[in-house]
């Protein structure tokens, strides 16, 4: 299977084509749904994050694939890992969305940027 590889704009417009090209990519991939869901939106909400957090005007890259029934999502920015704020209770949930949704979430940062990699079996 092809890996996913998806470029994008710190845009929420790009959010909803990025919705429908990873859940049509899962789909080939023959990913049930369960899970595919789950991946399709844990991996929306990493990548606004990555919007929100990232570099201003920067793109940021969504990489997939697949491998003996696992896959794997990683959304990579340049912006700089901060630990959540909890300014306010309606904001700093996504994190605890995304671990919720999937087998395995990490994330990795160094002076290039933040990646959040997901991982879930199929």
């Amino acid at each position: 299977m092809k890996p996913f590889l998806q470029a994008l704009a710190p845009d929420v417009e790009g959010l909803a084509p990025l919705r429908r090209s990873l859940s049509s990519w899962l789909e080939k991939a023959d990913v049930a749904d369960p899970p595919r869901d789950d991946l399709v939106f844990a991996t929306h909400e990493a990548a606004a994050n990555a919007i929100e957090y990232g570099t201003p005007k920067r793109p940021f890259e969504v990489r997939g694939s697949v491998v003996d029934r696992v896959v794997t999502m990683a959304i990579s920015n340049e912006g700089r890992w901060n630990e959540v704020r909890r300014e306010n209770d309606e904001r700093g949930r996504g994190l605890a969305l995304i671990e919720a949704m999937v087998m395995k979430m990490e994330i990795e940062t160094d002076p290039s940027g933040t990646t959040v990699r997901l991982v879930q079996n199929f």
